[in-house]
């Protein structure tokens, strides 16, 4: 009776075994595949400043749908337990596409080629186990890849083993992009693969090595005396281990092997041998791991001495360079000297101020977008300088979006905008050249601060808010400040369903051109920012607004002084306000290109050889 008995604890782990082999647990004619889906957070972009980004992992997810199809037509779906475990089974034979999402995180794909599984091991079946699958919680603006199965798990005729391809992403090619960014996907991938392959030739050996075994039982049944758990865990991604790392990962391995040492002498059967193979071929890949991660730090070492290196023969040139360039200088006269000094830095200036001018011009809307929400609309721009201190600001808003009022001033909402608004200002800053360029783009700030943010959309409102704003912006509020700048402005608000404008101005009018008469819509005495009147501390100053009906054929236009303050013509005297209402009036009922054609034609001439006084802007609008 005892005899029967060990007899059926040798069977039971010889077949437990056996279902571990290259067909573990298999079904006739099945790939059974299990494994585990965790959840990350990664940008995978090649911009300079994000490249090498750590991956965060999350764990593992639960409730990740598992969608199989074959020719597009959907065969199975699946979700991940609670331990985000899952397993498939699939008929050999075809080709399968798995797609693995939840909301929140990027879409995964896998394709699965069992087409060409020979009849011999079809009829055993084949077990994949293991699989470590992810999915990114980071949400990329590129969508290129989305739909794209990052590689192909295949059954590999040669090595009668299931293998895997990882297919190579498009990149784009330039200066910042590299051919070494890792990707966890293949390479947990490809782990896993490794970890089948060792797993099932060792195996292999203990299955031939049982029936040597079963005749050398003893008729006592040793218990096994082995740990449960095993020291050394797997990793995720081997691109992101620091020295540190790899440091904590050398002890860990060590442990594992005497672990292991100590494991195989208390073996006292052969399920304890299965479980030490199953171990050892964990701590092989594990050792592969290391040393593959020594690699990559020795080269980042490698790279970083070279640059290192790159840097000293460039300082050493540059302390040459400089040498030999005092030689040459001492040789030429001192006038000479500082003409050439000077011409350097009048071009590095000249470079710094135009790519400064690159810059302000980027955070003003291009005329041909204004165009499109104003198609009878001008807008002449011409600095004084390479960048100008006047600007003009535009925004279309949405109806429903904004509020009348600050949001932080009342906790309730005072009333919905239900109509589609335009806003336009045009700026006057203090100054010009590159103190003005410094001021607009404060005002530009503050702009965009209390539309965009604060939702402010009443043009009184919006003038005192940036009073407030440039006296905080430069600290003008205390007694010590020497910061006198300012802005003078105009701003409308463009009401196209309703026919009507809101208009408020701090010291800059507009002028309305109807029935071939100018009207001139005057502003509040008041600037924004800097010194008003000697109320250097107020900062809370109200302007006014007012209401103006739209009609047919109206036109309107906003500028700044610099345009009536040009000095020219036969006498060197400026164009003045009384031109300027001429010239709008002469040219008012032509089209809106043609009116800034004439504008420019006509101050250019009255110029002729003198030099520019001011930055100059009109914005012409007909409705």
């Amino acid at each position: 009776m005892k005899n029967i008995k060990y007899f059926l604890v040798i069977s039971v782990a010889f077949f437990h075994s056996l279902s571990f082999c290259f067909s573990q647990e298999n079904d006739a004619g099945k790939l059974i595949v299990d494994g585990q889906v965790y959840g990350y957070n990664h940008d995978p972009s090649n911009k300079f400043l994000k490249r090498g980004k750590q991956i965060i992992l999350e764990g593992t997810l639960d409730g990740v749908s598992i969608n199989i199809s074959e020719s597009g037509k959907s065969i199975f779906n699946t979700k991940t337990n609670k331990k985000g475990e899952f397993l498939l089974k699939i008929n050999l034979g075809k080709i399968y596409k798995v797609e693995l999402s939840k909301r929140g995180y990027t879409k995964s794909i896998l394709i699965i080629d069992v087409k060409s599984v020979p009849a011999n091991i079809a009829a055993n079946g084949i077990r994949f186990s293991g699989a470590e699958l992810i999915l990114n919680s980071f949400h990329s603006k590129d969508t290129s890849q989305i739909n794209i199965p990052f590689g192909k798990l295949y059954y590999h005729p040669r090595s009668n083993f299931m293998d895997f391809e990882a297919n190579q992403p498009v990149r784009k090619k330039g200066l910042l992009t590299r051919d070494d960014e890792p990707n966890t996907h293949v390479s947990l991938m490809k782990r896993a693969v490794l970890k089948n392959k060792n797993f099932v030739q060792t195996e292999k050996k203990y299955i031939q090595e049982n029936v040597k075994e079963k005749k050398q039982l003893p008729d006592t049944v040793i218990k096994t005396q082995i740990k449960s758990e095993f020291a050394l865990k797997p990793i995720v991604g081997i691109e992101n281990l620091s020295p540190a790392d790899i440091i904590q990962r050398e002890s860990e391995i060590h442990n594992a092997i005497e672990q292991l040492e100590l494991d195989k002498m208390n073996a006292g059967s052969f399920l304890d041998s299965l479980i030490i193979n199953e171990r050892e071929a964990l701590l092989n890949s594990a050792v592969l791991e290391l040393s593959l991660a020594k690699k990559l730090i020795a080269l980042q070492k490698k790279d970083i001495s070279t640059q290192k290196k790159l840097l000293f023969f460039a300082i050493c040139f540059v302390f040459l360079l400089i040498g030999f360039l005092f030689l040459i200088y001492k040789h030429y006269r001192e006038k000479r000297k500082t003409n050439i000094l000077l011409n350097e830095r009048s071009k590095k200036i000249t470079d710094s101020i135009n790519y400064a001018s690159r810059i302000q011009k980027s955070i003003l809307l291009p005329e041909n977008e204004i165009k499109k929400i104003l198609p009878q609309s001008f807008i002449y721009y011409q600095p004084r300088d390479i960048v100008s201190g006047d600007f003009y600001w535009f925004a279309e808003v949405e109806a429903g979006r904004l509020l009348s009022e600050p949001i932080e001033k009342n906790d309730q909402l005072l009333s919905i905008v239900d109509s589609r608004l335009i806003i336009v200002a045009a700026v006057d800053c203090t100054g010009h050249g590159v103190p003005g360029a410094f001021m607009s783009l404060v005002g530009n700030s503050l702009l965009n601060e209390i539309i965009h943010e604060k939702h402010i959309i009443q043009p009184d409102s919006i003038l005192k808010s940036m009073h407030s704003g440039v006296f905080k912006a430069l600290h003008q509020k205390e007694e010590v400040s020497l910061i006198q700048d300012g802005m003078e402005m105009s701003i409308c608000v463009i009401d196209l369903e309703k026919k009507y404008i809101e208009f408020s101005g701090a010291m800059n009018p507009i002028y309305i051109v109807k029935d071939n008469i100018v009207h001139v819509i005057k502003p509040d005495i008041k600037a924004i920012g800097g010194r008003s009147f000697g109320t250097r501390k107020n900062t809370e100053v109200e302007f006014t607004k007012q209401i103006i009906p739209i009609e047919k054929n109206m036109s309107v236009y906003m500028f700044t002084d610099g345009f009536a303050d040009q000095f020219g013509g036969p006498e060197n005297k400026k164009f003045n306000t009384a031109q300027f209402k001429n010239l709008l009036l002469n040219i008012h009922s032509m089209d809106m290109d043609m009116q800034k054609s004439a504008i420019e034609e006509t101050i250019k001439n009255w110029r002729g050889d003198y030099k520019q006084t001011d930055d100059m802007l009109v914005i012409g609008m007909k409705f």
